[in-house]
């Protein structure tokens, strides 16, 4: 048995925090929230007193691409890699979200199985690093987005096929680029890479064996693709228009609303969120774009906070950074922020009876920070100590 004691408990669920928190394990799950005035702590108990620290559940970040190594060339590279080589890039990423206070991670983009590999060696204990859902490679058109590392897939049967393959290979989602992206260039970032009608059926297969489908998309024709398809999460969301500049598209918002789809935006990139940085991007194009997302919060849709670990400039050990930027440019309140980062995101995996809040019968995945991020949200950057199924890693 073990007791986490420190000055306050943001459990996640959305209520005021917890005075004086005290936090009781038992193995990897958690047995009782409370404060100390409230729980008695048993006799022979560890007690790890991080002061007056604050404790919130394990950071969940929704996409990641572990094989990636944040320099310009992460994609290209990849093909001069052996699949040894990429397992172990994938399992320093993996280490580096966790010293980070990120303890479950969507990857988004595999080659060679890898990302299956590195979750069940970290499952079995014999790696350090959070817990994965693996999409393992992504689907792409020829010369679509990320073609060098994707199976490639034209038609309605190839991609019904591709699917197919995935899940025999054991992928918890299926990834597909519904746009091209910027990482390559000749894949117009702004232009729907399948129609509704391809889309379709992906997802429908895809559902049929019991997968969810995360769906690439930048361009506001690509959103709107996805929108009609059913993908269960739209990454990016960019409202980009199809020749330049933004367009936002209030049919598609209520799709996406209508039929309880999530959107996952990569908010901060390579951003940490400083003074000059905020100031940069409220007067830049992004600003712009930042704008529009705000627009699709304050319409209801369900949002969570991912970074795009991985494409160039942007650290796995940097996702806080990405909640600094949600409240300070997206329109995300402090604990808005919090919840798109734990609670919801674990709604959006399936795992909400897992992870995502700090409550009894969960797995014991807290991190501690200095400061109260309710009051400064700067202070989600400054972790102490992280603890993933009741183990300290930091």
């Amino acid at each position: 048995m073990k007791a986490i004691k420190a000055g306050m408990i943001i459990d996640g669920k959305g209520g005021e925090p917890i005075p004086k928190g005290i936090i009781l394990l038992d193995g990897p799950k958690i047995q009782s929230v409370g404060s100390c005035d409230s729980l008695n702590i048993p006799p022979k108990t560890e007690i790890i007193d991080l002061g007056t620290a604050t404790l919130l559940p394990g950071l969940i970040d929704t996409h990641v691409h572990l094989v990636m190594n944040t320099n310009e060339d992460c994609v290209s590279s990849l093909a001069h890699k052996s699949a040894v080589e990429s397992v172990i890039e994938a399992a320093q990423n993996a280490r580096r979200a966790l010293q980070g206070g990120v303890t479950t991670v969507r990857d988004c983009a595999d080659v060679f199985g890898v990302t299956l590999t590195l979750k069940n060696a970290i499952d079995e204990g014999h790696l350090e690093g959070p817990r994965i859902q693996a999409c393992g490679m992504p689907i792409t058109t020829t010369a679509g987005h990320l073609n060098l590392m994707g199976i490639k897939a034209d038609s309605n049967e190839e991609v019904i096929k591709a699917v197919r393959t995935l899940v025999t290979m054991g992928v918890d989602w299926v990834k597909v680029m519904a746009t091209g992206g910027g990482l390559t260039p000749d894949s117009n970032v702004r232009r729907a890479q399948y129609s509704a009608q391809t889309l379709t059926s992906l997802v429908q297969d895809a559902h049929r064996l019991g997968r969810k489908v995360a769906a690439h998309a930048h361009g506001t024709e690509g959103i709107m693709n996805c929108a009609i398809a059913g993908t269960d999460s739209i990454e990016h969301c960019s409202w980009m228009a199809e020749e330049e500049g933004s367009r936002y598209d209030e049919d598609a918002i209520k799709l996406i609303l209508a039929k309880g789809l999530y959107v996952s935006h990569t908010i901060a990139g390579p951003r940490t969120g400083s003074d000059e940085e905020i100031e940069e991007i409220l007067n830049s194009e992004l600003g712009e774009r930042f704008g529009y997302l705000q627009q699709t919060l304050e319409a209801g849709v369900r949002m969570v906070i991912s970074s795009d670990a991985g494409i160039p400039g942007c650290r796995f050990e940097d996702f806080p950074g990405s909640l600094v930027i949600a409240v300070k440019c997206c329109g995300f309140s402090p604990m808005g922020a919090i919840l798109a980062a734990t609670n919801l995101a674990a709604e959006m995996l399936g795992m909400e009876d897992q992870i995502g809040t700090l409550e009894p019968g969960k797995y014991a995945d807290i991190i501690a920070v200095d400061g109260n991020p309710l009051q400064d949200i700067n202070s989600i950057r400054r972790i102490i100590s992280v603890f993933k199924d009741g183990h300290q890693f930091v």
